[in-house]
Parts: C-alpha cells; sequence; structure tokens
C-alpha cells in the first residue's frame, strides 16, 4: 500500500485480505513495531537507503578533493 500511512486503513486492509499487505516508508507512517501488531507483512523503503548513500559518497568525495 505505498502511500498509505493511516492505521486504521492499514489494519481494515491487512484484516480484509488473505494477501500480504506491504507499505512503503514515508512521513507520517507508524513505527515497525505498530505496523506489524497492524498486519502489515513487509515494509519497503524505496530508494531512502540508496539516496542516502549517494549523499554520503558525494559528500565524501568533495571532502577528498579539498
Amino acid at each position: 500500500m505505498p502511500g498509505l500511512t493511516n492505521d486504521a486503513l492499514i489494519e481494515k486492509i491487512c484484516e480484509s485480505t488473505t494477501l500480504p499487505v506491504n507499505v512503503m516508508v514515508m512521513d507520517g507512517l507508524s513505527p515497525a513495531k505498530k505496523l506489524a501488531k497492524l498486519g502489515v507483512s513487509r515494509i519497503s523503503y524505496g530508494p531512502i537507503p540508496y539516496v542516502d548513500a549517494m549523499k554520503t559518497l558525494k559528500a565524501q568525495a568533495v571532502a577528498a578533493m579539498r
């Protein structure tokens, strides 16, 4: 359910299907422990870790060139 952050709706979806429910990390999403209690099967971080790693790598490369 990428884009969905409302706990009540997430829980309702989890209760309404036998399929695994996935959510994507974004502002307003509850912590993983709470999502698991709601029935979420998988939490995706999307491109966030990659983007963060590339920012760090770029900053380190710029610093090394000084």
